[in-house]
């Protein structure tokens, strides 16, 4: 599964973001994408946390 991740939608991703970045939709989108992200990283992170010390 992790392999599938790396070899196929990671470079993936990065292509379709640097393509949003160059098109220039607007820094308010880079910005929010970049918040999203974030916020999902705190969420996985909560959650660890969670099924660590229960």
């Amino acid at each position: 599964m992790c392999l599938i991740f790396t070899t196929y939608i990671r470079p993936h991703f990065h292509q379709n973001y640097e393509k949003g970045v160059a098109q220039e939709k607007g820094l308010w989108n880079v910005w929010m994408s970049k918040r999203s992200i974030k916020r999902c990283m705190k969420v996985m992170d909560t959650l660890e946390r969670s099924i660590e010390n229960p």
